[in-house]
């Protein structure tokens, strides 16, 4: 009996300490690829812009996400945390690449 009171202690202590969500666009469109960190850890989003990070420490955390062409977001969370996070658009100028190059001739 004690020992199934631990085991149901233990799943629901590991349970609190998740941070899951879904990274998309201002459309809804999930982000794949993006670049998800939480303290130390880090990772990519996937196919559908999930990330989940297990067994987070303390009441909250600062979460960081970014990804090209987005406007990178960091919110403080609540641990647990399950959402979605939406990324903005940025808009940005590149300045203009030249590449030249020569091309060597065989002389023989």
């Amino acid at each position: 009996m004690l020992a199934a009171w631990l085991q149901l202690l233990v799943l629901s202590l590991s349970a609190q300490s998740v941070v899951k969500g879904r990274v998309t666009d201002d459309t809804g469109l999930p982000l794949p690829g993006a670049s998800v960190t939480i303290g130390a850890q880090g990772q990519s989003t996937d196919a559908n812009g999930a990330f989940h990070f297990k067994a987070v420490t303390g009441k909250s955390a600062l979460l960081k996400v970014s990804f090209v062409g987005f406007a990178t977001v960091e919110q403080t969370v609540k641990i647990p945390f399950s959402g979605e996070i939406k990324l903005q658009k940025t808009a940005r100028q590149m300045d203009e690449v030249t590449v030249l190059s020569t091309r060597a001739t065989d002389k023989s």
